[in-house]
């Protein structure tokens, strides 16, 4: 028997239909954290190690790592994916042809309008595709280093990048105090000098330690035995980085001892004579005990040649006994200048080991240049072909290697070593890392080696 209680059955589908929508809605919502709808906050990472991506899925290429514990400020939570804001370690490129860069080249000024600013992949500019901020004229930018036709620059404001779901939790108040910027401390009270204060000696009566000590030996008045001439034969990698060194300057003055305004008086008093060196090298007479037992041991060590000077120790020796109230200002100009000396030599040291680094890497480049290429195995064979989904506007962009017969998508590839201009619409060969993203479910190639083939019976 049916029993009709006046209602259609046709009505009583789409009632139920309407209230099972409106109960799995006020679930969806009632089980969403309170704390994602209330944005910006400071986030807390919950997971050993996360990677910060330049966009809101695992398709975007990774910018960055983060570890658990560090501080992010999360500006926006996407389909799950946390925005946050450019973390310490994350990068971004900007090409060179709209940047200005002033004076020592770390300052870059922007020079046309609507300029987008890259998120830096950690493989380098040539997968960083996605736009992070757009400058205009005039805008300023903190330039870190050049690659390529682009500049490597610190994120600037409005820069974001993406964290996966559940990597981070809200922060609390004591971690949201830690987050803040701290102020800088006071500065510390001038200590008060027992001493009377001693006039700053005249610049000729004072040893001169300007001369480059791995060149010859400081030149000292001695009034104990008769002054001779002598020189020491620089070394060869001095004599070869010589030119990349500046003429000293005072380290409390910042101007330099070798001026226009005493090039009077260096023509009227000509250097003093250096003295015969000693066969244990060079030191110079002070007036602190203290510091002539450093000069003593460290004096010698000048005149060794550059790659058996211990800089550092160098350096370390006549920092500790600086302040002591035994030293005159005498002393203290003594300790200035050698502390300039190996400065100097810390430069020129390392700027020797630099030339070493890049001809002997040079001779490997040759090396393995000169050897005979074995035959070439490729991941994927076909024509190279832009995608109009990946196109890097909404989505990351790749390229499609399609068979060349059937016009079936083979693969993806990242842009990364692919020279569009020569290779679109191509024969290729493919070497790289081959993985499949669940997210697109699309076999995405990692590309290590491209080569451009006649035919696909090229390959071996």
């Amino acid at each position: 028997m049916v029993v009709n209680y006046g209602v259609p059955h046709a009505r009583r589908f789409k009632m139920n239909r309407l209230a099972s929508f409106v109960v799995i809605v006020l679930f969806v919502v009632g089980a969403a954290p309170v704390w994602a709808q209330d944005v910006p906050f400071t986030g807390v990472v919950v997971e050993d190690s996360v990677q910060a991506r330049a966009g809101a899925g695992r398709a975007y290429y990774v910018v960055g790592d983060l570890k658990r514990g560090d501080l992010v400020r999360v500006e926006e939570v996407i389909f799950g994916w946390n925005r946050i804001a450019a973390p310490e370690g994350v990068y971004s490129y900007i090409s060179k042809a709209f940047v200005d860069v002033e004076g020592d080249g770390r300052t870059g000024t922007v020079n046309a309008d609507r300029t987008d600013v890259k998120a830096g992949s950690i493989k380098g500019p040539g997968e960083s595709y996605r736009a992070q901020v757009v400058l205009n004229k005039g805008d300023t930018v903190k330039v870190l280093e050049e690659e390529g036709s682009f500049y490597k620059i610190e994120p600037p404001k409005g820069a974001s990048v993406f964290i996966p779901p559940g990597s981070v939790r809200r922060a609390d108040a004591m971690e949201e105090a830690r987050a803040q910027p701290q102020p800088a401390p006071a500065p510390a009270p001038a200590p008060v000098d027992p001493q009377p204060a001693q006039p700053e000696p005249a610049a000729d009566a004072l040893p001169d330690l300007e001369a480059d000590a791995t060149d010859a030996p400081a030149p000292v008045e001695d009034t104990a035995a008769e002054p001779t001439e002598t020189t020491a034969e620089p070394t060869a990698e001095v004599e070869a980085t010589e030119t990349m060194v500046e003429a000293d300057t005072d380290t409390d003055t910042g101007t330099s001892t070798d001026t226009d305004t005493n090039t009077d008086t260096a023509a009227e008093a000509p250097p003093a004579p250096l003295p015969a060196e000693s066969p244990e090298g060079v030191s110079i007479d002070v007036d602190s005990e203290k510091l002539q037992a450093v000069e003593d041991e460290i004096g010698p060590m000048f005149v060794l040649p550059l790659e058996d000077q211990d800089l550092d120790m160098m350096a370390a020796r006549y920092e500790a006994v600086q302040g002591d109230e035994s030293l005159t200002t005498a002393d203290e100009l003594v300790i200035r200048r050698r502390l300039a000396a190996i400065d100097r030599n810390k430069v020129i040291k390392d700027a020797v080991m630099a030339t070493a680094t890049a001809r002997a890497e040079s001779e490997r480049r040759e090396q393995e240049a000169a050897q005979p290429a074995g035959p070439v195995t490729y991941d994927a064979v076909g024509r190279l072909m832009a995608s109009s989904v990946y196109n890097g506007v909404n989505l990351p962009r790749m390229f499609r290697i399609v068979n060349p017969s059937g016009g079936r998508t083979i693969a993806y590839v990242k842009p990364g070593q692919v020279d569009a201009g020569v290779m679109l619409g191509k024969i290729v060969g493919v070497v790289g890392v081959t993985s499949y993203d669940p997210s697109t479910k699309l076999n995405i190639i990692d590309v290590k080696r491209i080569d451009l083939l006649d035919t696909p019976s090229d390959v071996e």
